[in-house]
């Protein structure tokens, strides 16, 4: 058995302001929390844990916060393992939900709820090769979900709210792989996920967004990489892809119940490290948005085109003398 306990404690205080709208707000913050940890290993294929969280803040305890998993080598001999968890989710809302303007909303509930979730892993070893995957699906039952989305009196801003009673599941997959080919050393990875986030409280006939998805959460979304290193130099590619968003509670598009598109994102970093006697130089050259696509991460909030980035980093015994970019 491995027991562990740890007590934290954090102030903080936030001053924001804009000056244009002669606007923005000062509050401060004492919280903190007792996380307990007990561990244990009944045999070389099993592990288990099991923890316990208090936290405190605004005035208010929350005494029990527990959560429990375990791992299991399915196969002895091979490398694949099943890991399961479960336990309670507590999310209490941060300065900037409850008091950001415009938007914050100082009436916000904790979130509060549970999940769970199994995931099956493997990891390959072939000698120049090696290969790294694993599955997840999961559900979680949140109650008071803390959402940002576009104002409801259509002013061109955000505002913070709680959905009643949520409902999020979905799978996830990612991998990574590494060959080795001479002196070239190749590596690819990505992941994948679908996510369904849906309103399960609102009334049939009264409100159209039960069981629709939440705003800004996209139902597909994943990355991939492939990068290829030589004598100190490497290349990388990146490929981000992020399916349709809605903006409104109801699914509904329209002209003016508006939808923020999907969008893909390719990006290439070139870097190159040298050596000048106790010197580690290293320079870097990244295209962000490479194919100059037009897209939104949040309504009414354009985000650059294609933009180009370098970077030279200076170390001297392992610490990082200068920077510029």
């Amino acid at each position: 058995y491995h027991f562990a306990a740890v007590v934290n404690a954090n102030y903080h205080k936030v001053k924001a302001s804009d000056r244009i709208r002669s606007s923005g707000y000062q509050q401060d913050r004492l919280e903190g929390g007792v996380l307990i940890n007990i561990q244990s290993q009944p045999s070389d294929r099993l592990k288990g844990f099991a923890l316990m969280r208090s936290e405190f803040y605004d005035n208010q305890v929350i005494y029990f916060i527990p959560a429990a998993g375990i791992e299991w080598q399915v196969f002895r001999g091979l490398p694949i393992c099943m890991l399961v968890n479960a336990g309670r989710n507590y999310h209490k809302p941060a300065l900037n939900d409850l008091y950001w303007f415009p938007g914050g909303n100082p009436e916000l509930l904790p979130e509060d709820g549970y999940s769970g979730d199994i995931t099956l892993s493997g990891d390959f070893d072939l000698g120049k090769v090696s290969f790294k995957n694993e599955i997840t699906s999961y559900v979680s039952k949140i109650n008071n979900w803390i959402i940002w989305q576009p104002a409801s009196n259509g002013a061109y801003y955000q505002e913070a709210g709680n959905v009643k009673n949520v409902l999020s599941k979905g799978i996830e997959y990612q991998f990574s792989a590494v060959v080795d080919w001479n002196r070239i050393s190749f590596r690819s990875g990505g992941n994948y996920a679908y996510t369904h986030t849906a309103n399960v409280d609102a009334m049939h006939s009264a409100d159209r967004s039960r069981g629709k998805q939440l705003v800004y959460i996209p139902k597909h979304k994943g990355n991939f990489f492939i990068s290829a290193g030589w004598q100190k130099f490497t290349v990388r590619y990146d490929l981000n892809a992020v399916g349709k968003r809605y903006t409104k509670s109801s699914n509904q598009e329209s002209d003016f119940e508006k939808v923020l598109n999907p969008y893909m994102l390719g990006k290439i970093t070139i870097d190159k490290q040298t050596d000048l006697n106790k010197f580690r130089l290293n320079f870097k050259f990244t295209a962000e948005n490479l194919f100059d696509v037009n897209y939104q991460n949040i309504l009414w909030r354009p985000m650059p085109g294609r933009f180009y980035g370098i970077s030279i980093g200076i170390k001297y015994n392992g610490r990082l003398k200068q920077s510029v970019g």
